[in-house]
């Protein structure tokens, strides 16, 4: 009878361990999960950030508008406005707490405007010459382009001396040149007109200008801008058209349009 009782006891006993050693292997398993799901969503999350920083990046990376400093200019002045008329009202106020206290003394009063507008006035001063760097970087800036400009038109103008130069014995040879002269032709007229652009641009750049409420960056320095966009439009014409003359060079001098060009003449004798 007490190894009965004892043989239960045991079997009890496996059964209880046996309960908990499963309950302790699912508790770890559901925590496992939780830990790796809040893992992935907080990878995902991770990587969206990431994301977001390298679109950020990407976007703060490019480069400001042509007329962005002017713009920026601009809109310093509004907040300079806004906090100007802010700061008129505290003094019209402290004015007439100055006259009450003074008893209604009319020259205190006009002293303090006085060196109210002194104030106002410096400040002006201060915000013009502000305007004056401004735009006066913004004119550099341009000329600058005109500089890297007028050497692309240079370089461009060097190859196609080059190039005519041997298109030119090409033809004492007897050779066909009519299509490097057509693309040459094409080349300079494009470097022509961008020749014009740069002297509008020096002209529009040497001009006085002045940035006020009623003006815009657009309709003060947007010509200009254009006429810097027309003359890089030009100027890569340009260079494709010498593009197309050296590769039609390149074909009429291979081996193979000599050995062309002699059987035909072959067989149309």
């Amino acid at each position: 009878m007490t190894l009965k009782l004892n043989y239960l006891f045991l079997v009890l006993v496996t059964i209880l361990m046996a309960t908990l050693a499963f309950g302790t292997v699912a508790f770890a398993e559901e925590t496992t999960t939780s830990v790796d799901a809040q893992a992935s969503v907080s990878t995902d999350s991770d990587s969206d950030e990431d994301e977001d920083d390298n679109n950020s990046t990407a976007t703060t990376s490019r480069q400001k508008p042509f007329l962005q400093p002017i713009k920026n200019l601009l809109n310093r002045d509004a907040r300079e406005d806004n906090a100007d008329r802010k700061e008129d009202k505290r003094d019209a106020m402290e004015d007439r707490r100055d006259a009450l206290k003074q008893g209604g003394a009319r020259d205190t009063m006009e002293d303090i405007r006085d060196k109210r507008e002194d104030v106002r006035d410096k400040k002006e001063d201060v915000r013009e010459k502000g305007r004056e760097n401004a735009i006066s970087r913004i004119k550099m800036n341009m000329m600058r382009f005109v500089r890297l400009l007028e050497a692309a038109i240079t370089r461009e103008e060097k190859l196609i001396i080059r190039i005519q130069s041997r298109a030119d014995k090409l033809a004492t040879e007897g050779k066909d040149i009519s299509a490097i002269t057509t693309s040459l032709a094409s080349s300079t007229s494009e470097l022509s007109a961008a020749k014009l652009d740069l002297a509008n641009i020096k002209i529009g750049v040497s001009a006085s200008t002045t940035i006020t409420a009623s003006t815009t960056p657009v309709t003060v320095f947007g010509p200009v801008r254009d006429l810097i966009q027309s003359a890089q439009k030009h100027i890569k014409a340009a260079h494709q058209a010498i593009k197309n003359a050296v590769q039609s060079l390149k074909r009429i001098s291979s081996p193979e349009h000599e050995t062309a060009s002699t059987t035909e003449s072959g067989s149309d004798d």
